[in-house]
């Protein structure tokens, strides 16, 4: 209940500009019973945060040495299906830039979206994949950001949006 309540507020005030002392009253708890819980509103942020980790690491570790054409469309939806799944998460991850910069939670985020990209890529430097792979990510990230998006109903759009970007040739 506790990091719920949290994510609610740094969705509307922001993680900055959330203090322990708005959480433990909003929650009806204690600071001290916060902090015993979480250690420090960082600690807080790593817990709600760490579900979207870690479902992008398994995404990542299952997707590892495998290959083929189809992979890419594959990898697509498989992150397209974890950030659904931490839709709040992510949108905080995505809206608030001391979320993005925060020294545990947005720096591994950042190193995941970077070995993603990397997959995508399939390794290559060149700059015309990172410009697809980036593309393809933009195209499958931003949409989520709307509010009034269904994620159901258009993640076929969002999913074609996204590999079309990735196949795009110039």
């Amino acid at each position: 209940m506790i990091a719920e309540v949290a994510l609610k507020l740094f969705l509307r005030q922001g993680f900055a500009a959330t203090s322990v002392r708005e959480i433990a009253s909003e929650t009806g708890v204690t600071i001290p019973t916060l902090y015993y819980h979480f250690g420090s509103k960082d600690g807080l942020l790593g817990t709600l945060v760490e579900p979207l980790v870690a479902d992008g690491e398994e995404v990542l570790e299952d997707l590892a040495g495998r290959s083929g054409t189809r992979l890419p469309a594959r990898a697509l939806a498989s992150y397209y299906d974890v950030v659904t799944r931490h839709l709040d998460v992510f949108r905080l991850v995505m809206t608030d830039p001391s979320v993005r910069s925060h020294d545990v939670a947005g720096h591994r985020l950042a190193e995941q979206g970077t070995r993603f990209e990397s997959f995508l890529t399939r390794g290559s430097d060149r700059r015309e994949d990172l410009v697809r792979a980036n593309a393809a990510l933009g195209a499958l990230r931003r949409p989520l950001r709307l509010p009034d998006i269904d994620v159901e109903a258009d993640r076929g759009q969002i999913l074609a949006s996204s590999r079309a970007a990735l196949a795009a040739r110039s």
